[in-house]
């Protein structure tokens, strides 16, 4: 009889191991969501699950502020920024995020990205996976991650545009003054007086004379 007991212990201890293992096997398979984005920031952005089971749909959000601003803000807007405005998370840009498989990853590209102009500054955008908690996580606190993005001056900022050749004031010319041409003046030979040589009248021949008959 004993030794019925002390085979039904071992055997009940057992079960219980293996139903511990069982369990701790069940609670390490959970979804881990994940934030990509790109250094420098770009319009492409998304979630990946790294866990060990599927995610449920979740949110991730964004929110900008340029580096240096008081109270933060600053970045510029869009015509279409609405399409992302979110009551539930105010001043962020809230993107949907399907359900996701362990691995999967789901990529969105930001379609105002092309149509915010980014005045010279550096800009600091932090992105949130599973910002609501929708998914009970393997890791809890890799969900957030932070990158930037740098405005440099444009060339000619400041400068007044030039106008075009048909338009533009005409400049007057500043002509040098001639320089001053001196004639030596030219020295004249001077004549010397030369006396007349004086003229022999020429010898007057006889008149023929006439003849008496």
């Amino acid at each position: 009889m004993r030794k019925y007991r002390v085979q039904g212990l071992l055997a009940s201890v057992s079960l219980i191991a293996a139903l511990t293992v069982i369990g701790v096997g069940q609670a390490a398979a959970q979804p881990d969501l994940v934030p990509i984005v790109t250094a420098p920031m770009s319009a492409n952005v998304g979630v990946q699950n790294i866990g060990d089971s599927p995610a449920p749909a979740s949110q991730l959000i964004i929110s900008c502020d340029k580096l240096g601003k008081a109270g933060g803000g600053g970045c510029p807007d869009a015509p279409d920024l609405g399409i992302y405005e979110n009551p539930a998370y105010p001043q962020h840009a809230t993107i949907e995020v399907p359900e996701l498989a362990p691995g999967e990853s789901y990529n969105h590209v930001l379609s105002v990205w092309d149509d915010m102009v980014w005045p010279e500054g550096t800009y600091i955008f932090s992105v949130t996976a599973d910002a609501g908690n929708a998914a009970v996580e393997a890791n809890e606190f890799n969900n957030d991650t932070q990158t930037s993005y740098t405005q440099l001056p444009q060339p000619g900022i400041g400068q007044k545009p030039q106008l075009p050749l048909q338009t533009r004031p005409a400049v007057p010319h500043r002509q040098k003054p001639a320089k001053a041409t001196i004639v030596a003046p030219q020295r004249l030979p001077v004549l010397k007086a030369v006396p007349a040589k004086p003229t022999r009248p020429a010898p007057q021949q006889p008149a023929p004379r006439r003849s008496t008959n």
